[in-house]
């Protein structure tokens, strides 16, 4: 499962590469959020043992999502409350584009897939120096 979770994740990012190079760039924002929340669920399953069935049943109650997100903010929160802070801005934007791209009427320019890119390298960035886990 980590393994795969790592590859799932490094392919969603050089997918969004391939894409934006292709001025796909609506689609591309899929990509890098997933490869994030990917990361994400490999640092709770490989660092906290939380094991997939727990992500799942409190996914049920909040969303798998926002339960990912939430443990891995209280995580960074007692390591830095900065970092804490900065990860929830940056994920939370970086969702917030993800719905757009996905349900909403809108169409990314390569103005705004650079933000997402950029958002998506610092979140990256953020949680390679704070957890260990393959990237």
């Amino acid at each position: 499962m980590q393994s795969n979770l790592i590859k799932k994740s490094n392919e969603n990012y050089e997918s969004a590469k391939l894409l934006i190079a292709n001025k796909y760039y609506t689609s591309s924002i899929h990509c890098l959020y997933y490869s994030i929340l990917q990361q994400m669920k490999l640092i709770l399953i490989k660092e906290y043992s939380i094991n997939d069935n727990l992500i799942k049943q409190k996914g049920k109650d909040i969303g798998t999502h926002n339960f990912l997100k939430s443990q891995i903010y209280s995580k960074l929160n007692k390591k830095s409350a900065d970092y804490g802070k900065i990860f929830l801005n940056y994920f939370s934007t970086l969702k917030k584009l993800r719905i757009n791209a996905d349900y909403k009427n809108i169409i990314f320019d390569l103005r705004k897939t650079q933000k997402a890119l950029k958002l998506t390298e610092n979140l990256e960035k953020i949680l390679t120096e704070n957890f260990n886990y393959e990237s």
